[in-house]
């Protein structure tokens, strides 16, 4: 029972985010009797800074890329596929945009949204950031659904935790389902943005966020009064619950911070929360859908909120 409450007080922390700041919560309340479990995130985005100090002892660190080869040399540049998954040298991530271990951020919205996801690193070390590139503002042609199809299956295959999705679009496709698919079954839990279209996506969809699937939390954001921003999509379909998403600091690449705004922060902050709780309660939540069905359970506040958004905006749509 007392992993229970103290679940509870996440949750809390989560619905009253406008008025609690994640690092208010004191260390006392999570130092708890139990082994931590390790949380491998794959966040898939436009790249990490990986020398930032906000990220850099969290970063995901393949086991199969990682120590000597037969010959001596250092698997994560032999430019060998050591580990046989179809990737060479693929030591903290993919980049799908070029085909290569370059995930160099060249946006800076990767980077934000991963040290969002990080913030509790300190009391979290276990914590693993796994970095899938699949956009590039240098690479404009490149189809984002496929790249965004690759990394997913990239992340099923190497067995995450839980997928960080905050981006989409109103494309849907066939692939990227059969992909998520792939994911529900292997138990991943994925987490993603709502979008910023100020749409009713119970109308016209938002993917992935908007897939009809148990295993996908849709994340719309608020500003600092706990009311939706009005940027945010809605849905009281497709929409499962709210966090902080106006002018949230992070991580920039370069070493530097600066405030980004959108439902991609508050998509991160519930990924920040869910890593948390999945490694400290892991004898609560042996799963990550066991998770996400509480998580939703607690949204009646958002869920009449969002009644009334889309009883006044469908008839706009």
């Amino acid at each position: 029972m007392q992993m229970f409450f103290q679940f509870l007080f996440f949750i809390s922390a989560l619905q009253m985010c406008s008025t609690i700041s994640w690092a208010a919560i004191p260390r006392d309340t999570l130092q708890v009797n139990f082994v931590r479990k390790k949380i491998v995130i794959a966040v898939i985005d436009t790249g990490l800074d990986l020398s930032h100090a906000a990220v850099r002892k969290n970063i995901w660190l393949n086991p199969g890329e990682s120590g000597f080869d037969a010959q001596g040399n250092d698997k994560r540049t032999n430019e060998i596929d050591d580990d046989k998954n179809g990737f060479v040298d693929d030591v903290s991530g993919w980049n799908f945009v070029g085909q290569n271990h370059d995930l160099e951020d060249h946006h800076g919205h990767g980077t934000h949204i991963s040290g969002i996801i990080n913030q509790f690193g300190t009391l979290l070390p276990e914590l693993q950031l796994m970095t899938l590139k699949y956009c590039d503002p240098m690479h404009t042609k490149v189809n984002t659904v496929q790249t965004s199809v690759e990394a997913i299956r990239y992340a099923v295959r190497m067995n995450v935790d839980i997928i960080n999705y905050s981006g989409g679009g109103t494309i849907r496709s066939l692939a990227e389902e059969l992909a998520l698919k792939d994911a529900e079954r292997k138990g991943i839990l994925v987490i993603a943005a709502a979008g910023n279209e100020s749409r009713n996506t119970d109308l016209h969809g938002f993917f992935p966020a908007s897939y009809p699937m148990p295993h996908i939390l849709s994340v719309a954001a608020v500003d600092q009064n706990n009311q939706l921003l009005p940027t945010s999509n809605f849905g009281l379909k497709t929409t499962d619950l709210a966090a902080p998403g106006k002018s949230i600091v992070s991580a920039l690449p370069g070493g530097t911070f600066g405030p980004m705004t959108g439902t991609s922060q508050a998509t991160a902050q519930v990924t920040a929360i869910a890593a948390l709780t999945l490694s400290y309660q892991q004898k609560l939540f042996k799963q990550p859908l066991e998770l996400i069905q509480v998580l939703k359970s607690q949204t009646l506040t958002l869920k009449n909120q969002l009644k009334v958004l889309t009883d006044q905006k469908s008839k706009l749509n």
